[in-house]
């Protein structure tokens, strides 16, 4: 994604405004840095999740009590076998807020590189105030 730097239009929601404005030059490594709590490969979490797959779809299912946010990861690919849609949800909770949290890529499978990228988040307090957050980010060029 860095060599031919394409423009990403990102839209964004957090409860109350919406904006969309477009970006170039975008730091890539810093921009997908928002997906590294989707790592559910890390040694430390081995087997933590359950594997469920056919020939097209592995979802991930956490089954083990485990400090890590995410409870689901599918991941889908195409008939060639290339992944095209990578989709995660996790939950968390203290004693201040319960959080949801859903994360998505999709993929260009001839290219396979990012064509769209997704990010929401739900923040709920124990005395009732709600925060939401919406990301919608699309690689236009």
């Amino acid at each position: 994604m860095s060599d031919n730097n394409p423009k990403v239009e990102k839209r964004t929601f957090d409860g109350i405004n919406e904006q969309s404005t477009i970006v170039s030059n975008i730091n890539w490594q810093q921009e997908i840095a928002l997906f590294y709590a989707v790592d559910i490969f890390k040694p430390n979490l081995k087997g933590v999740y359950s594997i469920f797959q056919d020939d097209r779809v592995k979802m991930y299912v956490k089954t083990s009590v485990s400090k890590n946010e995410i409870d689901t990861l599918v991941v889908k690919k195409s008939s060639n076998g290339k992944i095209y849609d990578v989709v995660a949800q996790g939950n968390s909770e203290n004693l201040l807020f319960k959080t949801k949290t859903r994360y998505g890529i999709k993929m260009d499978t001839a290219t396979e590189q990012i064509i769209s990228y997704h990010l929401f988040t739900h923040k709920k307090f124990r005395w009732g105030k709600e925060n939401l957050f919406r990301l919608d980010a699309i690689v236009i060029n």
